[in-house]
């Protein structure tokens, strides 16, 4: 919902040690900007060995649909393991 927070915790099956975590949102993913960028410190928490926390603010997204990519970088070898999309929707509260 709009002015909401995404959070989530992406846990993986062993221990990993990556050099860089981030998660990039999109209109579409032709596009040369993110409309948010979040990385290690900045949104996103090692939680512990195996698990990072992700929080994407909404506040200033329209109502709309919006694509995500989240990578992850070890041993200089990127790779992409979740994306998707985020669907904005208004809320029944004010305030």
């Amino acid at each position: 919902k709009k002015g909401d927070q995404i959070g989530f915790i992406v846990t993986y099956p062993m221990d990993v040690n990556f050099s860089s975590v981030e998660l990039g949102v999109k209109d579409d993913y032709t596009d040369e900007d993110f409309i948010i960028y979040i990385n290690l410190g900045h949104g996103v928490t090692k939680v512990d060995n195996r698990s990072y926390k992700f929080i994407i603010p909404t506040n200033n997204l329209d109502l709309r649909t919006y694509v995500y990519d989240l990578r992850t970088v070890y041993q200089g070898v990127a790779k992409t393991p979740l994306s998707g999309k985020i669907i904005v929707k208004d809320t029944e509260f004010n305030g």
